[in-house]
């Protein structure tokens, strides 16, 4: 048996009789709830102990350079949109960092200069129109930026620029700090001045870049870095050791499974199952402990700067799908177990080769945006750790791809949440404390392929307009319960219990 301590933690599910059916032309053949015998899980909640805080700003995205103008145009809503579903996401834990970069960061210059002095694979250009568009999201929304510099064109006076640019533009007060680069481990493929990149190569120009920029931070203004993509992972402590003065916020970015990735039988294939094993989401908190022990003498918080399903843009069918949101609400958890200050889900639509599959929303030409499975995981996240929820210990045992975790909000409110990642419906049993219960509802869709019809306690963003979701949510008659629990949880599906602890 496989031995799980998990996470957050966040209120009792009481039983749900709602099934998540998968149809038959998919490889994972499940069976229907009321087909299956359910697997039953004991599990203990630590309802006293005080739990690990969730910090503010924990949810955040992270968006290329060019789909600054596609993202925010006033154009078909889609700014609209944005606001909405950001300003969403704030009422439960505040207002999210939004990152700007990605590759298209060490792509790109500020008002483009028009010389052959430059390198060539610099073609992106910021316009003092993309940064107006930010500074109106700001405005609106309370959000903050970390703005992304070029570091592949070794031009610390170009990236002066951009950061007075910003400052203009944007104002000091939406913008929580700058990046220095975008995984610099990968700088090889710029060839040139790159073409031996390391480590100490890198740290080098880097210093120099931050010692062109220094004059130009606002009070309370952070680097954050080193932004690895994988190559250099191990030498993230290193950096922390070298730049810790420097530095406000240590980032790393990861990709649990890769688009174009050809051998089925590769761990790292993109498809459903291996994106639903417990592994998947389980890693991101594995390979980030060595980062979190080396900030931790600094006071420095760790946090995923880029992330998502796999890297290239996603895979259709995969990365689109309701398996998308069922990941993304174990990730976010698994994260937030081990003390990761938060995480940017990463925007790559219509950048260069890569398609965007992974979005959290999507949009065609000339059309509105159009929420994704993915923002739907982020929203259950976003409401169990609701009200300065501090994630309460979980004890269970079980091999199936099942998380449960709890939480607990300062107003005394707990919320249990059970993640079904299996094609077999489980029942919980909980130790609960004599309470009340307070509702019950669910993440669930038509399939686990599926792609339209996602509903979260009956509510979904299909056919809203600007952000916001349509549907009546469930009501459910407030009882009491005395020491134990026994808690329902369909295949394929997420729910969630909310319940009121009596005083001791």
């Amino acid at each position: 048996m496989k031995k799980n301590y998990r996470w957050i933690g966040m209120l009792f599910i009481a039983a749900a009789t709602l099934l998540c059916r998968v149809p038959d032309d998919t490889q994972l053949h499940a069976a229907t709830a009321n087909a299956v015998k359910p697997a039953l899980i004991s599990a203990e909640i630590a309802f006293h102990k005080p739990g690990r805080a969730i910090p503010e700003s924990y949810l955040g995205f992270s968006i290329e350079w060019p789909l600054v103008n596609q993202l925010f145009t006033p154009h078909y809503d889609r700014q609209a949109t944005m606001i909405g579903l950001i300003k969403l996401l704030a009422r439960y834990n505040g207002p999210p960092l939004l990152r700007i970069g990605g590759n298209s960061q060490d792509e790109s210059s500020y008002n483009l200069p028009q010389t052959h002095r430059l390198p060539k694979f610099v073609h992106v250009n910021i316009t003092d129109n993309m940064l107006r568009l930010l500074a109106h999201v700001s405005a609106q929304t309370g959000c903050k930026y970390v703005i992304g510099l070029n570091l592949g064109d070794n031009r610390p006076d170009l990236a002066v620029k951009l950061v007075q640019a910003c400052r203009r533009v944007i104002g000091n007060r939406h913008i929580a700090g700058y990046e220095i680069g975008n995984e610099p481990d990968f700088f090889h493929r710029f060839g040139g001045i790159w073409a031996h990149n390391s480590f100490a190569l890198y740290i080098k120009r880097w210093s120099r870049y931050y010692k062109a920029i220094k004059p130009y931070l606002a009070n309370g203004q952070q680097i954050e870095g080193p932004a690895f993509g994988g190559g250099w992972l191990r030498d993230v402590p290193k950096f922390i050791a070298l730049e810790h003065r420097r530095l406000g916020i240590v980032s790393l970015h990861r990709y649990p499974t890769g688009a174009t990735v050809k051998n089925p039988r590769s761990p790292v294939f993109c498809s459903i199952a291996n994106l639903l094993k417990n592994a998947s989401a389980s890693s991101f908190a594995h390979l980030m402990l060595p980062s979190l022990a080396a900030a931790r003498p600094y006071h420095l918080p760790v946090r995923y700067g880029e992330m998502n399903s796999a890297w290239n843009g996603g895979k259709l069918g995969v990365s689109n799908t309701f398996a998308s949101a069922l990941w993304g609400a174990d990730t976010l958890f698994e994260i937030a177990h081990v003390g990761g200050a938060g995480v940017n889900i990463h925007f790559s639509e219509g950048f260069d080769q890569f398609p965007g599959n992974y979005d959290p929303v999507y949009f065609h030409p000339h059309e509105p945006l159009r929420v994704r499975s993915l923002f739907y995981g982020m929203l259950v996240f976003a409401r169990t750790i609701q009200d300065y929820a501090r994630l309460i210990p979980v004890t269970y045992h079980t091999h199936l791809d099942v998380k449960i975790g709890a939480a607990r909000a300062a107003d005394g409110i707990m919320r249990i949440v059970i993640i079904n990642k299996s094609n077999r419906p489980t029942e919980v049993r909980l130790n609960l404390p004599v309470g009340n219960y307070l509702r019950q509802y669910t993440l669930t869709a038509p399939s686990i392929t599926a792609v339209y019809g996602v509903k979260l306690d009956g509510m979904t963003f299909d056919g809203g307009k600007n952000g916001q979701l349509t549907g009546t949510s469930s009501r459910t008659p407030i009882w009491r319960w005395t020491k134990h629990g026994k808690l329902s949880a369909p295949a394929y599906c997420v729910t969630i219990a909310v319940m009121k602890l009596s005083a001791p």
